[in-house]
C-alpha cells in the first residue's frame, strides 16, 4: 500500500461562491481517502502565492493568480489516501492557456466560472476573462515537498505535532524543509 498525504486548496472564489462542499465530495469520490485536517485560511501575503506557484511567476496570468489566491478565505486540505498525488493531480483537470484559447477539464471544467462564449466574446487577453479562467477553484499539490511547505505555511506548531503519528512521511519533509531555512524553499 502507497499512503500519501497531499496537500488540496480550494480557493477563495470556490468558498466565496459556496463550493467547498461539493469539491471536497468529488475529491473523495474519487478513491479511497480520508481528509487529515482543514483549515480556513485567508493568504494575504503575496509571497505566500509564489512560494506555492513559483513556476507561474512571470507567466501572462500571474497577476490573475495572485488575485484570486489572495481574495478572500481558502479552504486547506490534507488528505491521505493511496497514490493520492496521480489521483487527484487527473482530477483536477488541466488548464492549458496559449495567450490565444483555453483548454480547460475535470473538476476545474465542471467548477469554472466562465463560459467559452464569455472567451470567445471578450477574447483570451481580457483581463477579467484572464481572471475568470484563473480562479481555477482547485489546487492540488503534485509531491510531498509540495504538500510539507503548505502544511507548513498554514498549520500551526501544535497541529503539526500531530502529524508526526498520523503522518510520520509528511512531517520528516516538513522538519527537513524546516531545517534547510529560506533556502531550503520556505
Amino acid at each position: 500500500m502507497n499512503l500519501e498525504d497531499t496537500a488540496v486548496i480550494i480557493t477563495p472564489d470556490a468558498v466565496r461562491d459556496g463550493l467547498e462542499q461539493q469539491i471536497l465530495h468529488d475529491l473523495l469520490a474519487i478513491g479511497p481517502m480520508r481528509v487529515l485536517w482543514q483549515r480556513y485560511w485567508q493568504i494575504e501575503d503575496p509571497g505566500i502565492v509564489l512560494t506555492i506557484y513559483p513556476r507561474l511567476l512571470g507567466r501572462p496570468f500571474y497577476s490573475s493568480v495572485l488575485r484570486t489566491m489572495t481574495l478572500g478565505k481558502c479552504l486547506v486540505l490534507l488528505l491521505q489516501g493511496e497514490n493520492t498525488f496521480s489521483l487527484l493531480k487527473n482530477a483536477k483537470g488541466k488548464i492549458d492557456y496559449n495567450g490565444y484559447s483555453v483548454d480547460v477539464t475535470g473538476l476545474r471544467l465542471k467548477y469554472r466560472s466562465w463560459s467559452p462564449e464569455e472567451v470567445r466574446f471578450l477574447g483570451c487577453r481580457n483581463k477579467a476573462v484572464l481572471d475568470k479562467i484563473f480562479e481555477f477553484r482547485l489546487h492540488t499539490a503534485d509531491t510531498l515537498f509540495e504538500t510539507a511547505t503548505i502544511c507548513s505555511l498554514c498549520m500551526s506548531r501544535e497541529e503539526l505535532e500531530v502529524l508526526r503519528d498520523v503522518a510520520p512521511t509528511l512531517y520528516a519533509e516538513i522538519n527537513k524543509i524546516k531545517s534547510e531555512g529560506p533556502a531550503g524553499g520556505l
